[in-house]
């Protein structure tokens, strides 16, 4: 099994976070699911939204955060085409102890969102509106912040994945390296380098400055890429 060895570690004072090379990355208009672990170092105050994965800023298309609305901590999720529309589902204050997994499957037919921590529904699927996402090239992707550079994560960010399909995460699959799965649109390791290991290599750059660490959610991944296998277990 390969190591996991870095992940991306982000201060929100020094607004800190990954930027993507081109406009053009991660156009997705219909279906999509984001996947990360993340790591808290600070809670965010009220009102307050830390931005975990991004395409977004300019012109807008998806943004995966969590926000402090007054008091109830969310998962929220946006998209936009011809306005936007977000939902979110409520949790309890970050953990900044302990790596989480965090994720949203976003389904277009059905404008149907729903939220995952550690491998686990949170609640109902809800619905919306929206049946598309904008067709955007004026927004690259960002980890830990949005094209414009706000509100900055503050924390440890590891294991970023896109797909364009409706992929759910769950507690045998997401420790998985993702190389090689189906509809991976970007799939960040962070172990000490921006590589994107989907057919798309996007490039990345760290934006002032932030540093690779050694602090990780899990060791070694489970398998090299695709479904687990029962060996695998």
């Amino acid at each position: 099994m390969a190591a996991n060895t870095n992940s991306l570690a982000l201060a929100s004072a020094s607004t800190q976070y990954a930027l993507s090379g081109s406009n053009s990355d991660g156009n997705i208009t219909g279906n999509i699911s984001i996947w990360c672990w993340a790591k808290f170092a600070s809670v965010p105050g009220n009102n307050v939204s830390y931005y975990l994965v991004s395409k977004w800023g300019n012109t807008n298309s998806y943004l995966f955060r969590w926000l402090n609305n007054a008091g109830q901590h969310q998962l929220s999720f946006f998209v936009s085409n011809s306005g936007s529309e977000s939902k979110a589902t409520n949790m309890s204050a970050p953990d900044t102890t302990t790596w989480h997994h965090y994720a949203i499957t976003w389904t277009a037919a059905s404008s149907t969102w729903q939220f995952y921590y550690d491998g686990v529904a949170q609640g109902a699927a809800i619905t919306g509106t929206k049946t598309a996402i904008n067709s955007n090239t004026n927004d690259k992707i960002a980890v830990g912040s949005d094209a414009i550079a706000e509100s900055p994560f503050d924390g440890k960010i590891d294991e970023v994945q896109i797909y364009s399909s409706v992929f759910a995460p769950t507690t045998s699959n997401y420790q998985n390296d993702p190389t090689g799965n189906a509809n991976l649109q970007l799939g960040l390791k962070l172990n000490n380098a921006y590589t994107d290991v989907s057919t798309n290599a996007y490039t990345f750059t760290g934006q002032a400055s932030p540093t690779f660490s050694t602090d990780v959610p899990f060791a070694n991944y489970k398998t090299s890429g695709g479904i687990l296998t029962a060996s695998d277990i």
